[in-house]
């Protein structure tokens, strides 16, 4: 079978049919380079880009149980509820677009946590005891507080799933 084979590779006589296996050898050859080399970089490039946007959505989601939980717990100040929610504001809105531009997401988790500073820092106990060095919220307040925490945490599940799915 080999030597049938090489009879027939060196039978080929024409220029053309040189340069025409040449050329087959050459294209096949960088394609089989990008299928084995360029592609698989791209995949684990973009694998990166999600795991990052996973990992900073869950790092989001766990300060914010962290911070319910002392809210609950009743050791924080007035200004500090203002100030930690400011910062995971910020730190959701720029998370949210960046991942929305670059895996064309519609992503709105931040909502969500607008809705929750409304409703914790409109509450009476935070007007009654602005100026307290720890807030303590009622019963119906923490209620309110953990189904918006429960939302929220729901709403950064379907983000990540969103960017899994990307």
């Amino acid at each position: 079978m080999g030597t049938l084979c090489m009879m027939c590779f060196w039978q080929v006589t024409n220029l053309a049919e040189w340069i025409s296996i040449v050329v087959d050898l050459l294209v096949g050859g960088g394609i089989a380079y990008v299928l084995a080399s360029v592609v698989p970089r791209q995949l684990d490039n973009d694998r990166k880009l999600k795991d990052f946007f996973i990992d900073e959505f869950r790092t989001i989601k766990d300060e914010y149980n962290d911070f319910c939980r002392d809210m609950y717990l009743g050791k924080l100040s007035a200004q500090t509820i203002k100030e930690v929610f400011k910062q995971l504001n910020l730190k959701l809105g720029d998370i949210q677009n960046i991942a929305n531009q670059n895996l064309k997401l519609q992503i709105n988790v931040l909502d969500e946590l607008n809705r929750s500073q409304i409703e914790v820092t409109g509450s009476s106990e935070m007007n009654e005891q602005y100026k307290e060095p720890q807030i303590t919220f009622d019963s119906r307040t923490c209620h309110r507080i953990w189904q918006k925490q429960d939302v929220f945490n729901r709403n950064i599940i379907s983000a990540i799933v969103a960017i899994n799915g990307a």
